[in-house]
């Protein structure tokens, strides 16, 4: 499936300028993938059924793969530029559910 990035603009933008897609890796053979759970209402459990079924699926095919739950960044806490990279060094890939 390619998804090409124009299609995820936010409807609220008041511009929007393409941008390259972040890198991925070709395999997550002993990756560490984080599982993220960034849903509006976490206590719905609606982003952990999410993620319960992205871990199904990248262990079927990455047995080796290990999995890490993300505890849901506080934006003011926590700015992206802070979490991101903080994220980048204890994970090979993340896996984010969000949404309302």
């Amino acid at each position: 499936m390619n998804v090409q990035a124009e299609s995820f603009v936010s409807p609220v933008a008041d511009a929007f300028q393409p941008g390259e897609p972040a890198a991925r890796p070709e395999a997550l053979d002993d990756a560490r993938v984080g599982l993220v759970d960034c849903m509006l209402n976490p206590s719905g459990n609606w982003g952990q059924g999410i993620l319960d079924g992205a871990e199904a699926a990248i262990h079927d095919r990455w047995p080796g793969a290990a999995f890490g739950r993300v505890p849901r960044p506080q934006v003011v806490a926590e700015p992206t530029e802070t979490w991101a990279p903080a994220m980048a060094k204890q994970y090979q890939a993340l896996v984010i559910a969000a949404g309302d």
